[in-house]
């Protein structure tokens, strides 16, 4: 059980990458040329918050505490539907 904690603690901060990126990128451009990407900054900040959970679950200290795994798995489960609405629009 403690690999799946950690797992998707790892999914989380691989996510991150690209949802940093993206959050740096809509900050330095002023939100584009019209300034819509001010309405995708929200999703992208809450999905950089996550990466608090996902470090302290893989820290020994808080290893064993559910409350936390259950933020990463809510949070990861958030971040999967953003960025397949944000890639694989129908």
């Amino acid at each position: 059980m403690k690999t799946l904690h950690k797992a998707i603690a790892i999914l989380i901060l691989v996510a991150n990458i690209y949802f940093l990126y993206a959050t740096i990128g809509i900050i330095r451009t002023a939100g584009g040329p019209m300034g819509w990407g001010y309405l995708v900054l929200p999703f992208t900040v809450s999905a950089n918050l996550l990466i608090v959970p996902a470090v302290m679950v893989l820290q020994k200290r808080f290893e064993g505490y559910g409350f936390l795994t259950a933020i990463n798995a809510l949070g990861l489960l958030a971040i999967m539907v953003v960025v397949s609405l944000l890639f694989f629009r129908l």
